[in-house]
């Protein structure tokens, strides 16, 4: 169970103050599925971000009962000398999960086999984001956070094999999963809700979200430079 009383995350820019949420209510129950549809700098990372607890909320509770994946992803946890191989292991012992079956796992979803022996900082983006995608479903949380899209576009089929797998965790597990778009949104069976002004409001099914968000023109703040920054400047913050 993951739930939300009261939270609110501003951010000081000097003199001004961007709120980036305010007051949200939220519960999302063990193996419920919820799509938060929300305009560019609306503040859906920062929401993932302090349900995960990688940003405390300015004011206001947040209750997790059960494990919860990090929005950002694992890759930035390593070492500089720390190889793929080791890094995998090390997160096996961290998570508790068995090293050798994570290790084939991430090595053949990702196909990184001739790479498991380059450190990980020097892979290239695209295979840094396979393995980042392929260490959080290789894992078994109770909660996945998701932000904008799951798995990269390449190689060809990744990303449909990203949806399988987390098909097969939704099984046994819940998500939450933000975006932009309203046709990504509509890929799921879940429940909605839309991020607009700071505020979170709550549908019973993704299409009754997609359908209040397409009347719903960007808010001020969403469109603001002092918005998009705080979440910018959130974000160099994390783990800082």
């Amino acid at each position: 169970m993951i739930t939300l009383r009261g939270v609110s995350k501003h951010h000081n820019r000097g003199m001004m103050q961007a709120r980036v949420l305010d007051g949200i209510d939220l519960a999302v129950p063990r193996r419920a599925r919820l799509v938060v549809l929300g305009h560019h700098g609306s503040g859906k990372s920062t929401l993932l971000r302090v349900i995960a607890g990688t940003q405390l909320a300015s004011e206001g509770q947040v209750e997790r009962r059960g494990t919860v994946s990090p929005p950002t992803g694992l890759a930035r946890f390593t070492k500089p000398h720390w190889s793929v191989r080791v890094f995998v292991l090390r997160l096996a012992e961290i998570y508790s999960v068995d090293p050798r079956q994570l290790l084939t796992f991430v090595t053949e979803f990702a196909i990184l086999q001739d790479m498991l022996d380059e450190t990980v900082v020097s892979l290239p983006a695209p295979f840094r984001q396979r393995l980042d995608t392929a260490l959080i479903l290789g894992i078994p949380f109770d909660f996945y956070l998701f932000d904008e899209r799951l798995g990269p576009t390449s190689p060809i089929g990744f990303r449909d094999a990203c949806w399988k797998a987390l098909e097969q965790r939704l099984k046994h597990s819940g998500m939450i999963f933000t975006t932009s778009s309203p046709r990504v949104a509509g890929q799921f069976q879940a429940a909605g809700a839309i991020l607009h002004s700071g505020k979170l409001s709550l549908f019973p099914t993704v299409a009754e979200a997609i359908e209040t968000f397409a009347r719903l023109p960007p808010s001020f703040e969403d469109l603001s430079t002092g918005a998009v920054h705080a979440e910018a400047e959130e974000e160099e913050e994390e783990f800082g």
